[in-house]
């Protein structure tokens, strides 16, 4: 679990005004990280007109798929595909305008884990990829019966310059789910409750001054009526209290 690891004084409330009703830092990071869902893909879903529109449009164009006449030698869509297409798109979309920055930094973090596996992937193949199967043959330059060595398409040294970087990036990947994504995290997590506590302080001086606004309005109405009912009686506010 991300925990916190101190708030940055700048950004936080000032200690001394007293805000009735803000939960602790802890209680809010810990509301904070059981709303967000296990996948961050699925936050896309959380309301945002764009996602929204995104699933409308993705419905209709599934439909028509699903429903147009198909000639015999048209295959049939592979799920798999349709799920990897559904899942670059929710990509596209994003968490919304309204997500948190523990959000975003999870969905960042999303991305760049599908950019390193797609990397992974491609690199993987291209060192998988073989010309032909040659003859093995001994240190005597005899061949080696019912044994063949491969040839690959890269020169030894571009071989070994790929398979350098497919370790950095198997290090970028252990990186992002160890020590620097939990750090990021974290430092998201704070800025999130920091959001959530200005947020709170806004809706709270926003709740106070309407209220101190409506007593002033209301004294001044008082006020100006008395001044009516005197100057009924012949009086003036002030006037009366010298005589």
């Amino acid at each position: 679990m991300t925990e916190l690891t101190g708030s940055d004084p700048a950004n936080s409330l000032e200690p001394e005004l007293h805000i009735p009703g803000l939960p602790s830092d802890e209680e809010i990071a810990t509301s904070i990280l059981k709303s967000v869902p296990s996948d961050p893909l699925h936050m896309v879903t959380h309301g945002t007109e764009v996602a929204r529109r995104a699933r409308s449009d993705a419905k209709s164009k599934a439909f028509m798929l699903a429903n147009r006449p198909r000639p015999d030698y048209y295959p049939e869509p592979d799920p798999r595909e349709l799920e990897k297409k559904a899942r670059e798109a929710k990509l596209l979309v994003g968490p919304g305008p309204n997500a948190t920055p523990y959000e975003n930094q999870l969905f960042q973090q999303r991305i760049e884990e599908q950019q390193l596996l797609r990397d992974i992937g491609k690199l993987t193949d291209k060192l998988a990829e073989v010309v032909r199967m040659d003859p093995a043959r001994g240190p005597d330059g005899r061949l080696i019966p019912g044994k063949f060595v491969p040839v690959y398409p890269q020169s030894p040294e571009r071989r070994a310059a790929m398979e350098y970087e497919l370790e950095k990036l198997h290090g970028d990947l252990l990186s992002l789910h160890g020590e620097r994504g939990e750090r990021e995290r974290a430092k998201a997590l704070e800025a999130s409750v920091e959001a959530y506590k200005g947020a709170y302080r806004r809706q709270f001086v926003q709740a106070q001054a309407k209220k101190l606004a409506d007593k002033k309005a209301l004294e001044h109405e008082i006020e100006e009526r008395s001044e009516q009912v005197l100057a009924a009686r012949g009086l003036r506010l002030g006037s009366d209290a010298q005589r």
